[in-house]
């Protein structure tokens, strides 16, 4: 069976604001992203909630589109390509013990933007690039997310493992499945799809690798001529960032602390992170780097979410 082009994709995104922030300090606006696929006129669209909804305030919808292989959109989704649900909302049970999660750990491995893009691989729509806050998410998680799930059929499969089993699963060969590309998007963000996916496979085991999927997106963002030293500062800092980030994530896995605590341990790191780019890199640099505001404070991991997940050690169905 090929990549079958049936299903109309369509990603949206809506605001979200931060939690209970101190008098003085200004939070970043963050979007939620989502997918809805529309298979045919005649039946319900399948609804990607990635976590959160797929409406709410300040909405754009569609943000993009594309058409693509809903079964495979299925599979990514909760790993199950013959899963006979429309609203696909579960952050519990199924398959992958962890609802639909597109293989990604909430707060650990990534968030919606991930979980969004992950879907969007399955069509040829292109990637949440328009969400706000997308770009700080990337330099945490990269653009598909930092890795596998610890319990479960999927244990410790990075996101190229993860896409191959989703492919076979659908009977998708890498022969016969068509480019997907972003039809509608811009020579260089196809070119950060492409670079994105082949550095995944490439530097897989890389303990590197998070730093390398900074300098991408920063090169992408700033271009080939930013300046060396601060590229190498920025990797440096994220390297920095993601070695603390690994022991809260270690501290939550064997549930020595809460999800909730868990996602505002690794905000407050996110932050210094930022505010270490934000003493090497100028403000206009920073603003396109990130998309976000310098001196402002990003929720990375929102916690009304991470609150609702299901710790990853769960062995519940």
């Amino acid at each position: 069976m090929g990549f079958n082009n049936d299903t109309k994709f369509n990603g949206g995104q809506y605001s979200i604001a931060g939690h209970d922030l101190p008098f003085g300090h200004y939070w970043d606006i963050a979007d939620h992203t989502f997918v809805i696929c529309n298979v045919d006129s005649s039946g319900d669209p399948l609804q990607f909630h990635c976590y959160g909804g797929v409406s709410g305030s300040h909405q754009t919808y569609p943000a993009i589109t594309g058409r693509g292989d809903h079964r495979l959109a299925k599979a990514i989704c909760c790993f199950n390509p013959d899963e006979s649900r429309t609203d696909f909302d579960h952050k519990t049970g199924g398959r992958l013990l962890l609802g639909d999660c597109c293989g990604i750990i909430y707060g650990v491995t990534g968030v919606c933007h991930q979980m969004a893009n992950r879907i969007l691989a399955s069509s040829n729509s292109g990637i949440m690039i328009s969400a706000a806050g997308y770009w700080a998410s990337v330099s945490a998680y990269g653009v598909y997310g930092s890795g596998g799930l610890v319990s479960g059929p999927t244990a410790g499969m990075a996101w190229v493992a993860y896409y191959a089993a989703c492919l076979a699963m659908t009977g998708i060969t890498e022969s016969n499945k068509e480019p997907l590309l972003g039809a509608s998007e811009d020579e260089s963000s196809q070119k950060l799809m492409v670079n994105a996916m082949n550095l995944e496979k490439e530097h897989a085991e890389n303990k590197e690798l998070p730093g390398l999927r900074l300098k991408l997106v920063a090169t992408h963002r700033l271009g080939a001529d930013f300046a060396s030293d601060k590229m190498d500062k920025l990797v440096q800092f994220q390297m920095g960032f993601d070695g603390i980030k690994k022991n809260i994530d270690e501290s939550y896995i064997a549930k020595d602390i809460s999800s909730t605590r868990h996602a505002s341990l690794v905000n407050i790191e996110y932050n210094k992170f930022l505010t270490k780019c934000a003493q090497v890199i100028t403000t206009e640099e920073y603003k396109q780097l990130f998309g976000l505001t310098p001196g402002n404070t990003y929720e990375l991991i929102d916690t009304e979410i991470a609150k609702d997940t299901t710790h990853p050690t769960s062995e519940g169905k």
